[in-house]
């Protein structure tokens, strides 16, 4: 059995637990063969159907891992810093708007790169590309070079 190698459900299911195989050369669900153990395909055995489903989770990877959002949440969007962040980013867009800039489809810049500082005199609209194109690591600076 070929490690890396992706299996999926009649339904196009990615499966991710133990697999074992079966005296006809066949794939099956779990450790060992049970009742509810089923039947698992390749990519390629797929029915049209089940592809489309495999191809939509496909895009919902990153880095060949299906995100689970539940513990990244859990892990780092539930903290207090990270909750007081997006309610500045939420304050710094709605700033922005009513001081009668086009923020749809846009992402709302701080000229001088600190997303706390919500001055309407700092804030500026860039498309995504433009706004999230230069590093954002404490030693690489505060400037924004496309605000």
């Amino acid at each position: 059995m070929a490690k890396g190698v992706k299996h999926y459900t009649r339904d196009g299911t990615v499966w991710k637990g133990a697999y074992h195989k079966m005296p006809d050369g066949s794939l099956h669900s779990n450790k060992t063969h049970t009742k509810t153990s089923v039947k698992l395909y390749h990519y390629g055995d797929l029915t049209d159907k089940a592809k489309k489903k495999a191809r939509s989770q496909r895009k919902m990877a990153i880095g060949g891992v299906v995100r689970d959002y539940a513990s990244e949440y859990a892990n780092y969007h539930s903290s207090t810093e990270q909750k007081q962040n997006r309610a500045s980013r939420n304050a710094a867009r709605r700033i922005a708007k009513n001081n009668g800039q086009n923020v749809t489809g846009k992402d709302v810049a701080h000229k001088n790169g600190n997303p706390k500082d919500n001055r309407a005199g700092n804030l500026t609209t860039k498309t995504a590309s433009q706004n999230r194109s230069y590093p954002r690591t404490k030693t690489a600076g505060k400037r924004n070079p496309y605000a």
